[in-house]
């Protein structure tokens, strides 16, 4: 592991967190998470006051995307990542920031995990050499959305997707999805998006 993954805003901002060892987790780049967050900040997506803020973060990697919700004044965080190593990353990243009380761990596939509430952010940034995963998150992931929150999603430029959107940005071989829910009608498969 290494301390190079710089928190960008909030009240952590410029604290260090652990990445996973390996070539097997893609961390977003610094300048990806500041572009992603400018535009969280704004008063068309989450605004200024992430204090009742439920986030989500799947495929959560190093954790950085949740941790920089939490570091921006977000109430509490779920990390879900299938790999034990990489996970272990996230709970040592907790300890250095000591935000254990607001970090839920959950190690298993995304696929296996139950979550009977909705959330106000849900980071999405899955192996990008997995396109069953992909298209399994962007079936399941607006569905936990609360009214008016937001999806974050990270996918290969190529890769086709149905989500609805009116926003993305693309970096390299990234594009970042920006996704509101605004209403969900239950015989639609997707929310309906301003974003």
């Amino acid at each position: 592991m290494t301390n190079n993954l710089p928190i960008t805003s909030g009240m952590w901002r410029g604290r260090k967190l652990q990445t996973p060892a390996g070539m097997h987790t893609r961390p977003t780049l610094t300048r990806v998470r500041q572009a992603i967050f400018n535009k969280l900040r704004t008063p068309s997506m989450c605004g200024s006051d992430w204090s009742q803020l439920r986030v989500l973060d799947i495929c959560a990697g190093s954790g950085a995307l949740g941790f920089e919700a939490l570091s921006n004044g977000a109430r509490h965080l779920i990390c879900i990542e299938n790999d034990r190593p990489t996970a272990q990353t996230i709970l040592n990243n907790a300890k250095i920031l000591q935000c254990g009380d607001k970090l839920e761990m959950i190690q298993k596939p995304f696929e296996r995990v139950y979550l009977p509430q909705q959330f106000g952010l849900i980071f999405a940034d899955p192996p990008f050499e997995k396109p069953e995963l992909i298209d399994y998150i962007i079936a399941t992931a607006p569905k936990l959305l609360a009214t008016g929150g937001v999806l974050v999603l990270q996918l290969p430029i190529n890769h086709p997707t149905q989500l609805p959107h009116n926003e993305y940005k693309d970096y390299g071989i990234s594009r970042i999805y920006y996704n509101q829910n605004i209403k969900y009608v239950s015989n639609y498969q997707m929310p309906i998006s301003i974003y």
